[in-house]
């Protein structure tokens, strides 16, 4: 699952205007209904997120996750490559903020953080962040 979760992993342009408006995923959208679990799922929260989907075919079947309380990417989640998948959504963040070879470099510091001096780790931070040239929301 670890794998579906990185590349199914939505980028801040999947939020963007265009991306709300566009065609394919205004009909996806209609497809979707969502219901509150009830007092069931209510009480299981914080503990975790508890949720359940349901997916109904065009020729009958159905699908049901049951309850998940802790979906990937969750804390308590002991199956998934969590470590795996934030590095993937790291990485997916960084590149949109980052040329590749400074970014490389940004997560190797971060990687060997134990092993840095005083003064690299005051400017651990320090990175050259690419603008882009028109806002997502635009």
């Amino acid at each position: 699952m670890s794998d579906i979760w990185k590349k199914l992993m939505l980028s801040p342009q999947d939020y963007g205007n265009e991306a709300l408006h566009n065609q394919t995923t205004r009909k996806l959208m209609e497809k979707f209904s969502f219901e509150h679990g009830g007092p069931e799922y209510d009480k299981r929260y914080p503990d975790g997120i508890p949720t359940s989907v349901i997916v109904k075919t065009k020729d009958g079947k159905t699908f049901d996750s049951k309850l998940v309380m802790y979906p990937p990417g969750h804390a308590r989640n002991t199956e998934a490559d969590l470590k795996g998948i934030l590095k993937h959504k790291f990485a997916l963040q960084g590149n949109l903020a980052m040329e590749q070879e400074e970014f490389t470099r940004f997560v190797q510091k971060l990687e060997n953080i134990e092993n840095l001096t005083n003064k690299e780790l005051q400017d651990i931070y320090y990175c050259n962040i690419k603008y882009a040239q028109k806002s997502i929301d635009a």
